[in-house]
């Protein structure tokens, strides 16, 4: 009765409109692995529900995260519901995924693969990719801050601070391996499981732990305290995209999703009007992935802020990775303490013919010290554009504290023209433009200065 209900099912699905269209099948090695994790696309795009919400007025931003979240929703039930039923049967576990219109399937067989390629409502049919984690460089052991790293000094953190301003009432989300709440640096700035401020759908763990190291580091960049921190009055959210193995896709979707409208560990009691204003994001892969396309636009149609490590691996060019290498995102190279460019830093062009560059902007990644996962106390050095990601994001939390309501474009066209360009030579040309020449594809538009970036959009 079962097979009866399900192929019923299938025909009621083919409908004569999708009569000729049949899913793709990304992966045709699925059809002979014994179990695989699957990521299903349905066809119907998104892009219509994303223009019609950024088309509308609303009176705050709590009311339009609130109506995409809506919106999003409750097209995405209607068409994933017929799927979700057909799965049952084969009793596996599937998540739906309302900010890409996409469905995760674990632990798939041959026979269920062969049922989903007959599913015209698909539009692919792929195995989930677990991207690794963005490599290290030179870890060694660090020592609680003696004043303020150089990193934060650099970029002009502390200029800013003296106006009065480090951050305050702006949310930041750090999707990475998750953070070590307890540590002295953190724990003060923390929004609190009341305020939805944690999610971890690995490991699905109640509070914030991090079992790697990468997470607690970057966050302490973004927002620690004892001189670590750009923006240290600035608040911090986490969700687990990584773990020890690497980040799997369905794990950095769901948390790309939580971002929109958190919910609580358990995955309960959404509330849009706690979404963050910045998300900061040191993962990535290959060049030219688009599949992360569609968490970005919704995050612009939010208004959250998106940082992204460009990679780490340069210094060849054409090595700039995704999804820092999308549109809609600011895209983030690596310094070092002499203002020059990492030689690990990838660089562009990029596998987007957008007619931008890659990086975007760099800021210091090179020989960080910042909080660790280890102890309460623990310091680490690390170097890598993972960490040049998070001093960008946490620049942008003082230029949105200090204006709140700073779109993304409105970000890029203060951060980009208040650059410091006296950079150190790396004798790379990659693309059209020497590295003299701004922006390039090794340096994008120069290193981060948030203390001219302040003043030219506060005028203070």
């Amino acid at each position: 009765m079962a097979l009866l209900r399900i192929l019923s099912l299938f025909l009621c699905m083919g409908s004569l409109a999708y009569a000729q269209l049949l899913p793709v099948l990304k992966n045709p090695e699925l059809l002979q692995k014994p179990s695989s994790n699957l990521i299903l696309t349905l066809r119907n795009p998104l892009d219509p529900i994303f223009s019609d919400v950024a088309s509308r007025a609303f009176p705050n931003r709590e009311a339009r995260l609130q109506e995409l979240t809506r919106s999003l929703q409750e097209a995405t039930q209607t068409w994933h519901a017929p799927i979700m039923t057909a799965l049952k049967p084969f009793n596996v576990q599937a998540e739906s995924f309302w900010v890409t219109n996409q469905i995760s399937v674990k632990n798939a067989n041959p026979l269920l693969v062969r049922f989903l390629r007959g599913l015209a409502i698909l539009r692919e049919i792929a195995e989930e990719i677990i991207y690794p984690i963005m490599p290290i460089f030179n870890p060694s052991i660090g020592t609680p801050p003696n004043g303020t790293e150089w990193g934060v000094r650099i970029i002009g953190a502390e200029e800013v601070w003296k106006k009065g301003n480090k951050g305050e009432g702006v949310r930041v989300a750090v999707i990475d391996t998750g953070v070590r709440a307890s540590h002295t640096a953190l724990r003060e700035n923390y929004v609190g499981a009341a305020n939805n401020g944690w999610y971890d759908p690995i490991m699905r763990s109640p509070v914030p732990t991090d079992n790697n190291g990468h997470g607690t580091h970057c966050t302490g960049s973004i927002c620690g305290n004892n001189g670590i921190g750009v923006a240290p009055n600035a608040k911090w959210m986490g969700c687990r995209g990584c773990d020890n193995a690497g980040c799997p896709q369905a794990a950095l979707l769901a948390c790309g999703q939580w971002v929109i409208c958190p919910t609580d560990a358990q995955g309960r009691n959404q509330d849009c009007s706690k979404a963050p204003h910045i998300v900061s994001n040191s993962w990535g892969g290959g060049g030219g992935g688009t599949w992360f396309n569609d968490v970005i636009k919704a995050w612009n149609t939010a208004g959250i802020i998106g940082f992204f490590a460009i990679g780490n691996e340069g210094p060849n060019c054409n090595t700039a990775g995704s999804p820092g290498d999308q549109a809609g995102i600011i895209s983030v190279g690596s310094t070092n303490i002499n203002d020059t460019v990492s030689s690990f830093s990838s660089r562009g062009p990029k596998n987007v013919p957008d007619g931008t560059v890659a990086p975007l902007i760099v800021a210091p990644g090179e020989n960080i010290n910042s909080a660790y996962h280890l102890s309460d106390n623990g310091y680490q050095v690390l170097s890598g554009t993972s960490m040049a990601t998070p001093h960008a994001a946490g620049a942008a939390a003082l230029l949105l504290s200090g204006k709140p309501g700073t779109t993304i474009q409105q970000m890029m066209d203060v951060l980009y023209p208040t650059t410091n360009r006296n950079l150190g030579a790396t004798g790379s040309t990659c693309g059209n433009n020497a590295e003299t020449t701004y922006p390039n594809d090794v340096a994008g538009y120069g290193r981060i200065d948030v203390s001219k970036a302040f003043t030219t959009l506060t005028g203070t």
